[in-house]
């Protein structure tokens, strides 16, 4: 039975094959190339569509340092940005705050 790193590993891999197809090659990480991993020029790939363009311009604006790994399917700075940088606008605290409203009045 395999882990359940091997198992997201596997499963990026094929959705990488699924829906980034265009992209060929491996990436690099620490001197090592895996499937797993986008060639740095596709990093934006790694992101949501409606959040590419406005979080990497927040990050230029603001001088910040991503994380080296963006470009790695299993990173967790990439989901925490999918996941969060949404809310990071008024229509996202409105749906973030809606949705907390339900639960707690």
């Amino acid at each position: 039975m395999i882990d359940f790193k091997e198992r997201m590993r596997l499963h990026q891999i094929k959705w990488r094959k699924e829906n980034l197809p265009k992209i060929n090659g491996n990436g690099w990480q620490n001197g090592k190339s895996y499937e797993h991993i986008l060639p740095q020029q596709y990093k934006s790939q790694n992101f949501y569509p409606d959040i590419q363009e406005s979080l990497f311009d927040y990050i230029k604006q603001n001088k910040i340092q991503p994380h080296t790994g963006i470009h790695n399917l299993l990173s967790s700075w990439v989901v925490c940005s999918n996941f969060y940088w949404p809310f990071n606008n008024d229509d996202g605290h409105k749906l973030l705050t809606d949705y907390l409203n339900q639960f707690f009045h």
